[in-house]
């Protein structure tokens, strides 16, 4: 009764105020997306971002009333509030609102686009196995659901698709929006070029590249994370701004400033004169392989690469893993596993050729980062990743140099 109340309210606020609704979906990068094109935005609109979420419907239909707090009481009083705002329009009412588009299961994205259809639709990338396949019968079918968002376009709305995945730039047969494309490939309308992940004596400092449309190109350097998934958030994020009219020099004043979230290639110094890559916040096969990739074209004197289970991908799980482990052994000196399903990591990377001696698995998070401590030396960079459920932020937690102090170390040079 609550939630089709807030349903009710929320579609009558939204055609009452029509504010710009951008919705971001797909497998892997939606929400460092959807940081980034607020970043882009916030200095030029009134601009509203739903935040992370357990429950993404209501997590929506909060954002779009203006509510943060999920309490009985809470909704209560934003219900009333919501009301009167209906009744008397209020010149404080965002503009634009960012919406992020989740599918964990069939049908779920419908409902969010029951009531919110998006004029602005970014899909970020999928990969061969998309988190969340677990509740779906394939890949496909999670890929289809995810990119169902494109199909609620009209004709005036803007399809922006990442160039360099095949699966989501086939999404452009499925809407009446127009096509604009992202990515580091020649022949996508908004381009990456000259990526770099940047690095001194110490150790990774940020990542620089250059944005632009084929003609003009801007620079931008974005300071504390590392890998190729921030920049891809960047240019969903210049895409968006150019949309909404908003210039590349702005929207390269506005990315310098974009701060890496946590848990997603932040980078942090650790203790022993080390370097932490904190992606610890998901994973699925495409941010795994990523990551590793990644880690590979850095510079150390060893590199650990620490990994948790992934999970959602069903019966894809133990071949995932396995290719996992194959990819590590190529791109770190010692791997370290934590959960169940992550001893196909350590048991695919010996069979790759890494010295057994190298690799270790552990049941949980805490006891990989024991294991972290004890081995750990001078100049080592150390990869950690895992899925929710295994909180491998305790493994970063044991290895931070100043762990109280976690969200002072993220890296502003």
């Amino acid at each position: 009764m609550i939630r089709t109340t807030l349903r009710i309210i929320a579609k009558n606020t939204l055609k009452k105020y029509r504010p710009e609704i951008i919705g971001v979906a797909g497998g892997v990068g939606k929400t460092l997306a959807k940081e980034a094109i607020f970043s882009v935005l916030k200095q030029h609109k009134k601009v509203r971002m739903m935040k992370d979420f357990d429950d993404a419907e209501l997590a929506a239909l909060l954002t779009i009333l203006g509510g943060e707090k999920k309490s009985f009481l809470a909704i209560f009083s934003l219900i009333f509030f919501s009301i009167f705002r209906l009744i008397l329009k209020s010149s404080s009412y965002p503009e634009v609102l960012i919406l992020e588009y989740e599918s964990g299961r069939e049908k779920n994205l419908k409902k969010i686009l029951s009531f919110a259809r998006p004029n602005i639709a970014v899909l970020t990338a999928f990969g061969e196995v998309p988190s969340g396949t677990e509740f779906f019968s394939s890949p496909q079918a999670a890929m289809r659901e995810k990119g169902k968002i494109v199909e609620y376009l009209s004709t005036s709305g803007f399809a922006i698709l990442n160039y360099d995945d095949h699966e989501v730039l086939k999404m452009k047969e499925r809407t009446k929006g127009k096509i604009i494309t992202y990515g580091f490939k020649k022949g996508a309308d908004i381009l990456v070029s000259g990526f770099e992940n940047r690095e001194d004596e110490e150790g990774p400092k940020g990542i620089s590249f250059k944005i632009g449309d084929r003609e003009t190109f801007v620079p931008v350097r974005i300071n504390g994370t590392v890998g190729k998934i921030q920049a891809y958030a960047a240019v969903a994020g210049t895409a968006v701004g150019l949309i909404l009219g908003i210039n590349l020099v702005k929207i390269s004043q506005a990315l310098s400033s974009f701060s890496p979230l946590k848990g997603r290639m932040r980078i942090i110094k650790g203790i022993k004169k080390t370097f932490i890559l904190d992606d610890t916040y998901e994973s699925s096969p495409l941010s795994l392989f990523t990551a590793l990739e990644t880690l590979k074209k850095l510079s150390a004197k060893r590199k650990i690469a620490v990994l948790g289970d992934m999970t959602e991908i069903g019966r894809y799980s133990v071949e995932a893993h396995e290719e996992a482990g194959r990819k590590a052994a190529k791109s770190a000196n010692i791997v370290i596993t934590a959960g169940a399903r992550s001893k196909f990591i350590a048991e695919a990377a010996g069979k790759t050729g890494m010295s057994k001696k190298n690799i270790f698995s552990f049941e949980d998070s805490y006891q990989a980062g024991k294991k972290i401590q004890e081995i750990l030396k001078e100049g080592d960079l150390i990869l950690i990743k895992g899925g929710k459920d295994l909180k491998m932020e305790k493994a970063v937690e044991e290895i931070m140099m100043e762990p109280m102090k976690a969200k002072e170390l993220i890296l502003q040079r």
